[in-house]
């Protein structure tokens, strides 16, 4: 599963650096 970041690209579910920003 992946979920779209702030910035508007997309990022793996363990990717923790953008995690609770």
């Amino acid at each position: 599963m992946a979920y779209r970041r702030k910035d508007g690209s997309f990022a793996a579910e363990m990717d923790s650096e953008v995690e609770g920003d």
